[in-house]
């Protein structure tokens, strides 16, 4: 196979087989036409073929990879055009000159002569004819590389956005826990050394596993029940918290750590500013390719008046929105209300 929009990294035994398989076909037709129309036999038109083949390879090579990339790919029309109109006319000159002293040579001059009363135009034209569709695939090289480098360059751009938004993910988190921790150890509360292991299992999963562009939706949930475990050690009675998750789980991925945010709120905002018993509910369910996460909480009694919606969350809530915009584009809906309640409603189409 040859493709023709392939672009190979130098002459290559593909790219010459490309190059002699065009020419071949230009010489088998030209030869096929003439021997039809003249007296002229198709072997000896081969023959006469190859000479002027002599003016049709260096205009046609001096065009795609000359005039093309200096010119025309630089948006330099007017000069590409007139370059180009130099090069035929040059190169229409010295194919008429060639068919003249090649046909004068034959018994059948008056066919010869025939033809070479034709226009200098038609000349001019075998020129152009051969060269067009290597210019044509030479553009859409181009253009198609234009495009992978585009994409290459907005991808490095999301990478390395994507992975300062982590980085600053995780501490955040890791500040906000490990303040917990202290107080824990400060009240010799005997649910320390449990919460240290959530937190060991939980850095384990930030450090290690995170690392990619996605991550197993079942990781992603053992993750947020780490967490869950590890807040209702420091709360205590003070929470309920009921967790539901089911549906296609098992085969879908998702960006990492990006519905920890939503439940991290859920317990600093809303069971954090409760001063007596407080409650947390999570449905994460997968129907087809889409993701339907609802996260709900009571109100503490700061948060009327206290905060805003659109303020709820700090950091880590405007971390979440900018991964959402930027791997999920036109994929996701994500609805936050807080009458009575706090709620976030996030629907995502995985891939």
């Amino acid at each position: 196979m040859l493709p023709i929009e392939k672009i190979y990294n130098g002459w290559t035994k593909q790219r010459l087989y490309r190059h002699m398989a065009y020419w071949c076909f230009w010489l088998l037709l030209y030869a096929s036409v003439n021997s039809t129309n003249s007296a002229i036999p198709f072997g000896r038109w081969i023959g006469l073929e190859l000479v002027i083949m002599l003016v049709k390879l260096p205009y046609t090579y001096a065009m795609i990879y000359l005039l093309v990339p200096r010119f025309l790919i630089q948006r330099r029309y007017g000069h590409f055009f007139i370059r180009a109109l130099v090069f035929t006319i040059v190169g229409g000159t010295l194919l008429w000159g060639m068919h003249y002293y090649l046909f004068t040579g034959f018994h059948h001059f008056h066919e010869s002569e025939n033809f070479l009363s034709a226009a200098f135009f038609y000349k001019a034209m075998d020129l152009v004819y051969v060269a067009t569709f290597p210019i044509i695939v030479k553009l859409q090289q181009f253009y198609q590389q234009q495009e992978r480098q585009n994409r290459a360059i907005a991808e490095q751009r999301l990478n390395a956005e994507l992975e300062l938004l982590k980085h600053q993910l995780q501490p955040h988190f890791l500040f906000n826990t490990l303040n917990n921790l202290y107080a824990m150890v400060l009240t010799s509360d005997k649910n320390a050394g449990k919460a240290v292991l959530h937190l060991s299992s939980m850095m384990r999963y930030m450090l290690y596993e995170c690392n990619g562009h996605t991550i197993a939706l079942v990781k992603e949930i053992e993750h947020l029940q780490n967490y869950i475990a590890l807040e209702k050690i420091r709360y205590g009675k003070r929470v309920t918290v009921s967790f539901e998750s089911g549906g296609d789980i098992a085969t879908r991925v998702i960006a990492p750590l990006l519905l920890f945010g939503f439940v991290e709120n859920a317990f600093k905002h809303g069971v954090g500013e409760h001063i007596h018993e407080a409650w947390v509910r999570i449905n994460c369910w997968v129907k087809g390719d889409v993701l339907d996460f609802l996260v709900e909480n009571s109100l503490g009694m700061a948060a009327p008046g206290a905060e805003t919606i659109s303020t709820y969350g700090g950091i880590g809530l405007h971390n979440i929105r900018k991964r959402l915009e930027l791997m999920y584009p036109q994929r996701h809906t994500l609805a936050i209300t807080g009458s009575g309640t706090y709620q976030v409603h996030l629907r995502l189409t995985l891939a």
